[in-house]
């Protein structure tokens, strides 16, 4: 594995984790943020993997990203990241007015995980 591969998955690796955390301590919309940005980190890391140079693509669209990397994805899988893409704003910023409930953040973080896992073997 490439190091630029291996420090973007350092780096959605850290978020995930931070997304649990956030879940445990009960930062619902940070939890789901950082659900978004370690897959959005974890496909960039695929792209730089695969490219022969450059920087990844300047976007969080999870399902355009997946394209780009060429991933064969159930309907599910890309249902899921086409979902939680459209959780980038909404939980970033007050003025959304977007509230989650434990249960829809937990459903977030779970799908996450497993999504996260299969990217993972994906790029070993």
């Amino acid at each position: 594995m490439k190091p630029d591969t291996e420090e973007w998955v350092r780096l959605a690796e850290d978020d995930l984790k931070a997304a649990g955390l956030l879940l445990g301590d009960g930062f619902l919309r940070h939890c789901i943020f950082e659900c978004q940005q370690a897959l959005e980190k974890l496909l960039k890391a695929m792209w730089v993997e695969q490219a022969p140079q450059g920087y990844p693509p300047r976007e969080h669209n999870l399902a355009s990203l997946a394209e780009k990397v060429r991933l064969r994805l159930s309907t599910e899988q890309l249902q899921f990241l086409d979902e939680l893409s459209k959780q980038y704003t909404p939980s970033r910023y007050a003025d959304v007015g977007v509230e989650y409930s434990r249960e829809e953040a937990e459903d977030y973080h779970q799908k996450t995980r497993e999504q996260f896992g299969w990217l993972r073997q994906q790029l070993s």
